[in-house]
């Protein structure tokens, strides 16, 4: 049993103390040339940031519906701490209950909040907008205010379409790290600010000040500017500010660029005069490894590399960060996505999609890795949920439009599929499609068109052995058109747009010559490519490619496709698994060439027109051929079209339980805050049982453990690893005290915090004298009151001596005790005074 509990129960006599927080409520938050900073009540101590960015267009809404529920914030928090992550960011204004769901969340988890940047976006479609930002001031400043009020509690916003608006009444500024302003601006908007403002090229504001600077970059200075005047002026307390940015717009020259667009315009921060700002300032940047081509490009980023190899992205960051030596960067936008389709290409590996779930999972650690190492302040993983409103330059062409790209996931489409949470369908059943046909090679067929797959699943009368070659042809069409040859020539029972050709260990997804859309973004096509299906009997077949925009690689082989065995580890982006008796087929819709699935819209255009063409399709019709055995069906594999989602449930990806594996081993922040309890006097034992960690924080989850580092002077304390500690005033006791303490959590430990005690010395009412002290044989005690009695513990909390005394002197003999710490209490009346002694 702990000393401090086994004393206090034999002690009869308590008092009541006070303890005081000291956390800085003007600035909580600031900078260094490094990190974002926390005060402590001592001094601001450095945090690394392991974010995660907060999309919240759930499956069938667009981004302006902000649709995301109650719950469902509720939930992510949960999960998100979970993670380890220990801030999310916000891009713009949220719906209260996004404020009043976090606000309940951290006041159940005081010493584990959630904390956040609350993000001021920058209009981009407003009437008569002439791409120079400074028609864009008084837009923006109504941001400011609104979502200074929102995270303050302190706004109400009238009803209105495509934006957040409603009562805010829940106050969460105890959690809100900083502001980070904007989006990702253009080069167009840079150059007209400079030319329409040539002499716009100092800001010399409240707080943070700009000279010898080009008009865009004063624009920006003096917009953060803005922020900081109104909310010290509305609230009396302020936080660091950022501007988003990009490498499209840094100021580092890239000789190597040959989209010279990219790097035809810049941004540089690194010239802000922050001596006037308390809550300083961070640069933040969105920065991924595949884009623009420069990252890849330039030999000095090659030369950089790590665990994993090359690495031009830690050489980009590591150039990045030296711009800026006395700001901290933060990388508020990195990841890959889990898409089947590349859209860009990395020199690293780590490209814009073509990654299974895992290694989505153990990219984002890399890069959050190589962000430390390059001396960022930390990085915001993006994005949380898969979002499938985005669109993907490699895939457009394709889709029929935005208003129904909502209600179905592309899975080959790399913006759509950055999220560590997908949506998997939970509705949709397997259905028998085929008579079933005992002892043949297949012997029943089942199909599940999902929301975002086209599945089928093979019972199978032998193992798929390795001299089996298995075709299945595909009608998305009509009846009449299609190709009607097989590769070597042999008729097909159907006629065909896209065969299927599986061996034991490859899966090739063809296409008939007539519908090949290679190249089509680029503008390149062969006369033969005609964009949609007509009769043909050529028995011409091309493996689906997509051509890419990228010095790295020209050409996705997408119908490659990837081919699992039942008894190895299955990824998300394998098409084929084969088992034993079984074989599993899973196809993005895309690769088939459907542009909305939900309302069975397939690609079909005329080459002569200048606009889009499709079709819609009664379903698909299939033929398999195994051998000499040849299987198929009049009825088409059809499905009802949906115009809302309601059949599919979140799910965790791959990628969030290995990022919840590595983030641990990335720098944690506890926080340890200065402590100061009043009210102790020199007759009193004090006993704190709620104990120094009660205000403090691990920003991971972390269990908490308080460490002393430096011992009280005038007392006896014991400080147990809950933060609990009891404190006996010594006889130099005066009046005033303190000790000193740190916190380990998660292999991390915190700054230094201080704690004082004070109180009354009670010297003008007791005159006390315990002599001599250490002693080795007799103890004298005098005292100007009656002592009534004398007790002795050992620090263990064991009584060794209890006697009546009733007189002013008394001596006690420690010859017969053991040499160590003793305390002694003397009682005069009701009241108590406690010694520390050491015996020799």
């Amino acid at each position: 049993m702990k000393y401090a509990l086994l004393l206090a129960a034999l002690i009869a006599t308590t008092s009541s103390f006070a303890q005081s927080d000291s956390i800085s409520e003007a600035v909580p938050f600031s900078t260094n040339s490094t990190h974002l900073t926390a005060w402590n009540g001592s001094e601001y101590v450095p945090i690394f940031i392991k974010g995660v960015n907060l999309g919240v267009s759930v499956p069938g809404t667009f981004p302006g519906e902000l649709a995301a529920t109650s719950r469902d914030y509720k939930n992510w928090f949960e999960q998100i701490h979970e993670a380890g992550f220990n801030c999310i960011r916000l891009y713009t204004l949220h719906y209260p209950r996004f404020y009043d769901e976090l606000k309940s969340y951290n006041e159940a988890h005081p010493q584990t909040p959630l904390y956040f940047f609350q993000g001021v976006w920058l209009e981009e479609e407003v009437p008569n907008y002439n791409h120079d930002l400074f028609f864009l001031t008084n837009y923006f400043h109504r941001e400011m205010e609104e979502n200074v009020g929102a995270v303050h509690g302190d706004i109400q916003i009238g009803q209105r379409f495509g934006k957040a608006y409603g009562s805010y009444t829940s106050d969460v500024s105890d959690w809100c790290v900083g502001y980070l302003m904007g989006r990702e601006i253009y080069p167009e908007e840079v150059w007209n600010a400079n030319a329409s403002h040539p002499t716009f090229t100092q800001y010399n504001g409240a707080y943070l000040s700009i000279a010898g600077a080009d008009p865009a970059e004063a624009w920006l200075v003096a917009q953060m500017d803005s922020l900081i005047q109104h909310e010290w002026n509305e609230y009396e307390t302020m936080r660091p500010v950022s501007m988003s940015s990009w490498p499209t717009l840094d100021p580092l020259p890239h000789p190597v660029e040959t989209h010279r667009e990219e790097d035809s315009a810049q941004v540089d921060l690194s010239k802000v005069d922050i001596s006037k700002a308390p809550a300083g300032l961070f640069v933040s940047y969105h920065a991924y490894p595949y884009y623009p081509d420069f990252i890849s490009a330039t030999p000095q980023y090659r030369s950089f590399s790590d665990q994993y190899g090359m690495n031009s992205y830690l050489g980009y960051l590591t150039d990045l960060k030296n711009h800026y030596p006395n700001l901290p960067l933060i990388i508020a936008e990195f990841g890959v996505p889990s898409s089947w389709g590349v859209a860009h290409y990395s020199a690293s590996g780590m490209n814009h999609g073509g990654h299974t779930e895992e290694e989505q999972g153990v990219l984002g650690a890399r890069m959050l890795h190589n962000i430390e190492t390059a001396q960022c302040g930390g990085g915001i993983y993006f994005a949380w949920i898969d979002e499938w409103f985005k669109s993907t330059w490699i895939t457009d062409p394709i889709e029929v439009n935005s208003s129904t790209r909502v209600l179905w996931p592309n899975f080959a489409a790399a913006e759509q599929n950055f999220g560590l949470m997908g949506y998997e369908d939970t509705v949709a059943t397997w259905t028998s499609w085929m008579t079933p046909c005992v002892g043949c090679n297949i012997e029943e067929v089942y199909t599940k068109p999902t929301v975002g797959l086209f599945e089928l699943y093979l019972e199978t009368g032998k193992p798929f052995g390795p001299d089996d070659t298995l075709l299945i042809a595909f009608d998305t069409y009509g009846d009449t058109e299609g190709e009607i040859l097989q590769p070597n020539g042999d008729s097909l029972d159907i006629r065909a747009e896209f065969l299927l050709e599986i061996t034991s260990g490859t899966a090739h997804l063809q296409v008939m010559r007539a519908y090949d859309l290679f190249g089509i973004w680029h503008g390149i096509r062969e006369p033969d490519q005609l964009y949609h299906s007509v009769p043909s009997a050529t028995g011409d077949w091309r493996m689906v490619r997509w051509k890419n925009n990228s010095s790295v690689q020209d050409v996705q082989y997408i119908g490659n496709l990837n081919v699992a065995k039942g008894f190895s580890k299955v990824t998300s982006t394998d098409a084929v698994i084969i088992d034993t008796n079984s074989i599993h087929i899973r196809l993005p819709w895309i690769l088939l060439q459907f542009s909305d699935p939900s309302h069975r819209v397939v690609f079909s255009d005329d080459v002569n027109t200048a606009v889009r063409e499709y079709d819609t399709t009664a379903g698909v019709r299939l033929q398999f051929i195994w051998g000499n055995q040849s299987e198929t069906e009049a009825n088409r594999v059809g499905w009802t079209n949906w115009n809302v989602v309601n059949q599919v449930t979140q799910s965790e990806k791959t990628s969030y339980a290995i990022m919840r594996s590595e983030l641990p081993d990335l720098p944690d922040f506890t926080l340890a805050r200065k402590d100061a309890y009043t009210g102790i006097t020199g007759s009193s034992y004090y006993d704190d049982v709620e104990g120094v960690l009660a205000n403090d924080e691990q920003w991971s989850h972390g269990e908490m453990q308080a460490v002393l580092v430096d011992a009280p002077t005038k007392g006896f304390l014991q400080l147990n690893s809950d933060g609990s500690f009891s404190y006996l005033p010594s006889d130099v006791w005066d009046g005033t005290d303190e000790f000193s303490y740190k916190v380990i959590s998660l292999g991390d430990e915190s700054a230094v915090a201080h704690v004082t005690l004070s109180g009354d010395s009670d010297l003008e009412t007791v005159l006390l004298t315990v002599s001599p002290n250490p002693v080795s044989d007799v103890l004298s005690i005098q005292s100007s009151l009656d002592i009534t009695s004398v007790e002795l513990f050992s620090v263990g909390g064991n009584s060794v001596l209890n006697n009546s005394v009733n007189a002013s002197n008394y001596s006690i003999d420690v010859k017969g005790l053991a040499a160590g710490t003793y305390v002694l209490r003397i009682a005069m009346g009701e009241d108590y005074l406690y010694r520390k002694i050491t015996v020799l």
